[in-house]
Parts: structure tokens; C-alpha cells; sequence
């Protein structure tokens, strides 16, 4: 068992050679709520693949879900920040979705293993732990999206029927299941992906001038039928 940590760590992708204990506790406690999910993962498994006794992570934590709070808060902390500086960009509508998407997926990239872990934090609603307190950073976060959506439909750039609210959490959980999928150092871009889903949140899969016909002719349709 204790050979299987060790190699567990020997496996990660960034050194914990220079690292203080701190967030070596952090890094090791990443890789391995990524792999076997927070609650099959004890504080005994995170002290057994540094190399050291249980005494020595509550040195440091209270509890396990402590460390999950300092492993995700960062990477939650950063969508946040980033979508609130696009907010305040005079850019329209258009413009603001395709940052905002490219600022959610991004993190996919850089921080693979913490939004997979955000989103079972989530979406898996593991209650009583420590990611309780982002509870709050993850609401304003989802807020803003509706607020995007809400202010494009009043610029006059999205649809006026459109419920703010239910897209807006439609395209949050269409990205947020890349943490299903996706592979980072995979053949898929971060260009391509945002360009992707930016197009179906934007534009949906049919062609415009398709949409604006078929359009006419449900309008027309219903005129017929009121006559």
C-alpha cells in the first residue's frame, strides 16, 4: 500500500522536490482527490504517499476537507477574477461570451485535476466539508453569467426570449463537463475548443440563414393557422 503512494507521487507531473511541506500536502492531496474522488481518499492515504506520518498533515490542516478547500479555492478564485474583469470590458455582447468561455475553458488546461475536483465539489454537493466557504465565489460566479445573458438580451444581441437564467446554466454545465472528457495534453486545442463552444452558445448548430428561413416560415405558418 504505502509502495502505491510513494509511486503515486513519483508520478506527478510537477516536482515536489523544491516544494515546502505545505504544499506538498496540497499537491500530493490534488493528484489523489483527482484520482480516487475526496471521499475514498483519507488523510493517511495523503501521508503515506509524501512520506510521512498523519501528525504531519494536521500540522498543517484540521481535516481532510480543510485540504480540499486550500486545493481548490485558487482555481475557483481565478475563474472568478477573470470573468469579473471581462465584465467590465466595453466590448459587446458577442464579444464578452467568447471571453467568458474562453476564460472558463482555459482553466481545463492549466488546472485540469482542481476543476474536475470543483466540479464533483459541486455538482456531487459533498456536504460537510471545507468548500463550503466558496459556496459564495461560485454563486457570483454563475450570477455573472446570467448577467451576461441578461445583458445581451437587452442590448439586443441575444434572443428576447431567452431565459437568462436556464442558459446561463446550460452553457456553465456544457463546459464543466469537459472534467468527463477532456484531455489536456490531448489533440484538441484550447483554441479549437473555445471556438467550438463559443459557436454553439452563440449561433447553436444550424446555419443562420437557415434559422432566419425556417423562422419566416413558422411565422407564416401561424398566421395561416390563426386565419
Amino acid at each position: 500500500m504505502r509502495r502505491r503512494f510513494k509511486e503515486s507521487v513519483a508520478s506527478l507531473s510537477v516536482s515536489t522536490s523544491n516544494m515546502n511541506r505545505k504544499d506538498e500536502i496540497i499537491l500530493c492531496a490534488t493528484e489523489l482527490f483527482h484520482r480516487q474522488g475526496f471521499a475514498a481518499t483519507s488523510i493517511e492515504d495523503i501521508a503515506n504517499a509524501i512520506g510521512i506520518k498523519r501528525e504531519g498533515i494536521y500540522y498543517y490542516f484540521k481535516d481532510k476537507s480543510e485540504i480540499l478547500y486550500a486545493v481548490i479555492k485558487p482555481t475557483s478564485h481565478a475563474l472568478l477574477r477573470g470573468l469579473e474583469k471581462i465584465m467590465a470590458l466595453p466590448v459587446s455582447a458577442e464579444e464578452r461570451l467568447y471571453l467568458a468561455a474562453e476564460n472558463h475553458l482555459a482553466q481545463f488546461k492549466l488546472c485540469h485535476r482542481e476543476m474536475e475536483i470543483i466540479f464533483r465539489a459541486i455538482y456531487a454537493k459533498q456536504h460537510g466539508n471545507r468548500s463550503a466557504p466558496l459556496a459564495r465565489t461560485w454563486s457570483t460566479y454563475a450570477g455573472l453569467w446570467m448577467e451576461l445573458v441578461l445583458a445581451g438580451v437587452k442590448a439586443g444581441e441575444f434572443d428576447e426570449n431567452l431565459d437568462p437564467l436556464l442558459a446561463s446554466q446550460a452553457m456553465l454545465g456544457s463546459c464543466n463537463t469537459l472534467s468527463i472528457w477532456y484531455e489536456p495534453e490531448g489533440e484538441v486545442t484550447l483554441r479549437e475548443l473555445v471556438r467550438t463552444y463559443f459557436s454553439l452558445f452563440a449561433y447553436g448548430l444550424c446555419n443562420r440563414k437557415r434559422i432566419r428561413v425556417a423562422t419566416r416560415r413558422l411565422a407564416f405558418r401561424k398566421a395561416e393557422a390563426s386565419q
